[in-house]
Formats: C-alpha cells, sequence, structure tokens
C-alpha cells in the first residue's frame, strides 16, 4: 500500500488540471474513466487530531449500470469520490457501492449520470487466469489521453492485496513503459478480452501486480466472503524432519504451524499436524500442488480461490493429514477469516479507526500495526523492538481466555498532578487496580465505578505502579485537555 500511495501522489501531480479546467476535453477511454478520490487518513499517533485531506487520482473500468471497477486501495478512508465526463469536463459525485479489502477491488456508482456513459462498452473479464504473455496496458497522458502500452505478464503468485489478510492469485507484469498501477486495464493483443487491473507499479523497477479476472468476476458476482483456510504452514526441508513426523519415503507435505482461533481449522487441526493431501491433490514439501491448468501453486490457492475446482465458500473439503505418526482423514469447511481471532489488529486499515483514554495525561491506546507504519516506510527498523515482537508473535489470541486488546501507554501530557512520569513512552499496562486490562472499555467501566477516596492504580509490564487519585479526576482531565486542545478523553476504537 505504502508504494501506491507514492505512485498515486506522483500520478495526481501530472493530472492536476483535469478536474479544475471547464474547458479542458480530455479524450477519455471507451471502457474506463478518471475517478478522483479525496480522502482523510485517521491520526494512528494522535487519535484525537485529525490528519490533512489528500487526493487520489484513479482509473475506472465501466462494468453497467451506471458503475465502475477501481482498486479498493484508492477508496480507503474516501470522503468524496468524483467522475470524469469524457463529454466535458464537469465531474460526476459517485457513491461507493462496495468494497472488497481481501481482492482490492471497489466499485463505485455515478448518482446523477445523464449521458456520461452513452459511449462507453462494458468489456468482460477473461475468468482464466493468463499469464507469462504479452499484453497492452491502457494508460492516459497528462491531457487525459489513452495510449495502449506494452508489457509482459510474468507468473502466477499468491499475496495478500495491499494489507490484505487473505493470499489470492495476482500477476507480476513487467514494462519499460511509465505506468501507474492505479487501476489501467489490461489487454490481450487483439485489446478485445479484459485481463485484470494493474493495482501496483515500480517505474524504478519496471515492474508491478495485476489482479486477474478471475478474482474480479468472483468479486463482481461474489455473495459471501472469500474463504480462509484457518492455519499456516512450514515446509519440510529435510529427511531427518520427514522420518520425525513419520512421512514414508515417497510421501511429501507440510508442518501445521499455527491453528487460528475461532476458524474453520480450529478444534480439527493440531500443531505438527502434516498435511499429505487437500481433496485429490496432494502437497510437496513446498506447500505447493500441481494445477491442472496453471502448474505448481501454493496450496492457499485451493482453500481461497479454487472454486474452479470444487473449493467454493462452504464447502467440505477432505483433508488427508499425519498426526503422530499415524494418518488420520478430516473434512474442513470453508469460511471467512474470523475476525474474533485478532488482539493487535493488523492488515487493511479501511474498517480500522483508532481510539485513546487520557486519564491525568496518561494517554492509553491498544496496541495495532497501523499505529507502528506512522513511523514511515522502514517501520519495521524504526519503532520499537519490543513493540515490534509483540506484534509477531502476538498478533492472534491464543486461546477464548486471552486478552482482546494490548495496552500500552503511548504518551504523557505533562501536567503538575504527573511529575516523575513525563518520560515514559510506550509501557505495557497489564493491571488496572489488581484486575487484568483487557481494553479500553474495560479501563474506562472500571474507572467510571469509582468513588472520590478512592485511588486509580495502574500496574505496567515492568512492575512499575501509577496511583492516580480519583478526586477531582474530572476538573484534572478538563484542565489537562485545554492546554492541549483535546475535545474528549475517551475516544473507543472500532473495527466496522
Amino acid at each position: 500500500m505504502k508504494y501506491i500511495t507514492i505512485s498515486l501522489c506522483l500520478f495526481f501531480l501530472s493530472y492536476s488540471g483535469i478536474f479544475s479546467t471547464k474547458n479542458e476535453k480530455p479524450k477519455l477511454d471507451k471502457h474506463q474513466f478518471l475517478v478522483k478520490v479525496t480522502y482523510q487518513n485517521p491520526n494512528y499517533l494522535n487519535p484525537w487530531k485529525k490528519k490533512t485531506p489528500d487526493i487520489r487520482i484513479g482509473v475506472g473500468t465501466y462494468i453497467g449500470k451506471n458503475q465502475l471497477l477501481l482498486p479498493g486501495s484508492l477508496l480507503e478512508h474516501s470522503t468524496l469520490v468524483e467522475v470524469q465526463s469524457p463529454q466535458d469536463s464537469i465531474s460526476k459525485i459517485a457513491s461507493i457501492k462496495k468494497i472488497n479489502v481481501e481482492a482490492n477491488l471497489g466499485l463505485i456508482e455515478v448518482i446523477d449520470a445523464d449521458s456520461i456513459f452513452d459511449k462507453t462498452e462494458i468489456i468482460e473479464f477473461k475468468s482464466n487466469i493468463v499469464s507469462n504473455t504479452a499484453v497492452k496496458v491502457l494508460s492516459q497522458d497528462s491531457q487525459g489521453e489513452v495510449s495502449n502500452k506494452s508489457a509482459e505478464l510474468g507468473k502466477i503468485q499468491m499475496e495478500t492485496y495491499a494489507d490484505g489478510r487473505i493470499e489470492l492469485p495476482s500477476i507480476e507484469l513487467s514494462s519499460n513503459e511509465k505506468l501507474h498501477g492505479n487501476g489501467e486495464l489490461i489487454l490481450d493483443k487483439s485489446s478485445k478480452q479484459a485481463l485484470g487491473i494493474l493495482y501496483y507499479f515500480n517505474n524504478t523497477k519496471n515492474n508491478g501486480r495485476i489482479i486477474p479476472g478471475k478474482i474480479i468476476n468472483l468479486f463482481l458476482n461474489m455473495k459471501s466472503k472469500f474463504p480462509f483456510k484457518g492455519f499456516f504452514f512450514q515446509p519440510i526441508n529435510n529427511q531427518v524432519t520427514q522420518d520425525f513426523y513419520g512421512l514414508g519415503d515417497k510421501q511429501t507435505g507440510v508442518l501445521v504451524a499455527e491453528v487460528i482461533l475461532d476458524s474453520t481449522a480450529y478444534n480439527l487441526l493440531k500443531t505438527e499436524d502434516v498435511i499429505i493431501k487437500i481433496g485429490n491433490y496432494s502437497i510437496d514439501n513446498q506447500g505447493r500442488f500441481q494445477h491442472p491448468v496453471y502448474g505448481n501453486l501454493p496450496l492457499s490457492y485451493l482453500f481461497h480461490s479454487g472454486e474452479d475446482l470444487g473449493f467454493t465458500y462452504g464447502s467440505k473439503i477432505p483433508l488427508e493429514i499425519i498426526r503422530n505418526k499415524k494418518k488420520e482423514n478430516i473434512s474442513l469447511v470453508l469460511k471467512e477469516f474470523p475476525e474474533s481471532s485478532i488482539q493487535i489488529p493488523f492488515g487493511n486499515p479501511q474498517n480500522y479507526k483508532p481510539g485513546y483514554l487520557m486519564v491525568g495525561g496518561f494517554v492509553f491506546m491498544e496496541l495495532n500495526e497501523f499505529y507502528l507504519k506512522e513511523w514511515g516506510r522502514n517501520w519495521r527498523s524504526s519503532v520499537d523492538k519490543k513493540m515490534l515482537y509483540k506484534l509477531d508473535y502476538h498478533k492472534f489470541r491464543k486461546s477464548k481466555s486471552s486478552a482482546k486488546r494490548i495496552i500500552f501507554i503511548s504518551q504523557i501530557f505533562p501536567d503538575e498532578s504527573n511529575n516523575g512520569f513525563h518520560d515514559m513512552r510506550q509501557e505495557y499496562v497489564e493491571k488496572i487496580n489488581g484486575k487484568e486490562v483487557s481494553d479500553l472499555s474495560q479501563i474506562y467501566s472500571e474507572i467510571g465505578k469509582l468513588k472520590d477516596e478512592d485511588w486509580i492504580v495502574f500496574t505496567l509490564d515492568s512492575g512499575t505502579e501509577i496511583p492516580i487519585p480519583a478526586k477531582d479526576l474530572n476538573n484534572l482531565n478538563l484542565r489537562i485537555m485545554k492546554n492541549f486542545q483535546i475535545q474528549q478523553p475517551y475516544i473507543q476504537p472500532s473495527a466496522e
């Protein structure tokens, strides 16, 4: 996602006049339209503030019914969506019909279309994934005029689009021409069939990624979410490991490394199970199977996008495993990713709203990946290593009884009442008045129960205790809020 933002910002600079000058009449494509998205990202470091609104420019492909298809990442935290008319320079307001963050696809509908789509043609996307071939990319210059640019499709790979959580197939694309990666249409040599849309391109490296027609058609027709396999695995790379887990000389498979709480695999698979077969497909030691058309693909294809092989949402998939060196057969029902399994919010930020709780100048927050990403492109090298460790190893809840969220003190607003703590940053909170902390709402609720003669005692993971008298806490909070221009002491984080 970070690469997309950079390329789109550069792209907008060259298009800045298209939506502002009424006399211009850009020659737009018969399939695609320029889309201007005004957005305002949340402030994950300081949730009581708002970030400055900004602009993204993308390309939407017409699919009929006054609707355009485009990369979903263009629509993140949008406040206004406008579509450029090919007849004149007046923009049309559009509403968001749906977004699927896993497929990185969005659908917008022009509210008052008039004649904007009169000369537009609907093009169908090819459901079969096409790879390793020459293609055309419909691109637009700074005047909005369309040109066909040459590119080559590479191999199929499984990846998470724009910080999604489920791996889906994408196709590598390479080109020596300048591209934007903002939804350009990918066509075959004849220009009659659409193979996908370009959602990312790096002009320095001359390569990018496209969302194939297969995923686009699933998105357009889907009545459910993409299914999720519910576990993570690791390859079996040597004979010693193979012998230890009971694989025969001619058997291959992968080791279950983690089973996700509340997923379809929960209570079915166990860590250290060896998966040797999924449906009719044998799994090699790297976690790949032989697709009858596309060749060797990661096993995630079967669970997440294998409807062409009968692996549809809700279907029961037979698995052949080795457990404790004995062969067993189990069945796994394909269901969506379980949001309840998440302990540290991560992935796509589209539906996550940050929050905080300010108590006597101490700012409490729930640890999330979006907060850490505020440290920039190389955030994994810049953030506190303890936070990085927690993100990597405590991203998912380990059991139903485990804490819902990890609470930490992000900063302290200096006041005479909190002298001695002003330099404290990123300290983890374990208890409030002897009770285990689960989330911000619990802390807020506990404070609301206190009487004037009570004390609030926060216990940190270092053993440090922070005592705050309940008496006059409201007046103290009001004073600090006024001094630091904070509108309210508590905003509950939410994931819609």
